[in-house]
């Protein structure tokens, strides 16, 4: 008869009412988190201690500083620059007056415009370059080729008056160069210097005029506009 195999791994030992538990002394003990420390206190500073009064005007007293009554406050005046004394000022007014009269004296003459290193003056570039583009138009011109000193500036003197009645504002007068003159450019001096001498009224500026408006042998004038007064 074969015999019963046996079934399941080996049978742990009895171990009856003997019981060998190291850990049973500490059932029931729960072991908490780790306990929160306290931040530490900042440190309390101490209280300032006024220093006596009598000290510190001990300390005063030592490097020859002098302690104020009351009453004497009220003697002590601002540093303010001094006032000027009536005689000063009288002084700089006859400063004045004399320096007008002598001014009054002088022959001086503002003229407009900016004078160049040959010494003829010159028109506003603004002006110039409004010229050249077109948005200024030349109203009326003169041409005095031609004619000896005394007829064009007779001829120019009349020019001017007709022009000016008529509105116009930029006026060109064509003087010629000279190169056919032996005394060189006669005309166009003239009229320089008429209008150096005789500026007409409401003339703004004026000057030899820009290369395709003559050049050299051209002078170019600008007027106030009638309605400017």
């Amino acid at each position: 008869m074969a015999r019963k195999k046996k079934t399941g791994g080996p049978k742990a030992p009895r171990q009856g009412n003997f019981k060998n538990d190291p850990f049973s002394h500490l059932k029931g003990f729960v072991v908490s988190g780790e306990e929160k420390r306290p931040a530490p206190k900042k440190p309390e500073r101490p209280a300032p201690v006024a220093e006596p009064e009598g000290d510190f005007l001990a300390a005063m007293a030592g490097l020859g500083v002098e302690r104020l009554d009351e009453g004497d406050s009220q003697d002590l005046e601002p540093n303010l620059p001094p006032k000027p004394s009536v005689e000063a000022a009288a002084d700089e007014d006859d400063g004045e007056k004399l320096f007008l009269k002598a001014l009054g004296q002088l022959d001086v003459r503002f003229e407009d415009g900016v004078v160049e290193e040959d010494g003829v003056p010159a028109a506003s570039p603004r002006r110039i370059r409004q010229l050249v583009r077109g948005k200024l138009r030349v109203d009326a011109r003169l041409d005095l080729h031609g004619f000896s000193r005394d007829e064009a500036l007779e001829k120019f003197d009349r020019f001017l008056v007709n022009a000016r009645h008529q509105g116009a504002c930029v006026l060109l007068v064509i003087t010629g160069k000279g190169h056919h003159s032996t005394d060189g450019p006669v005309v166009r001096e003239a009229i320089e210097r008429r209008l150096r001498l005789q500026r007409p009224d409401g003339l703004l500026e004026w000057q030899r005029a820009p290369r395709q408006f003559g050049g050299e042998g051209a002078l170019v004038l600008f007027f106030r506009a009638p309605s400017e007064g």
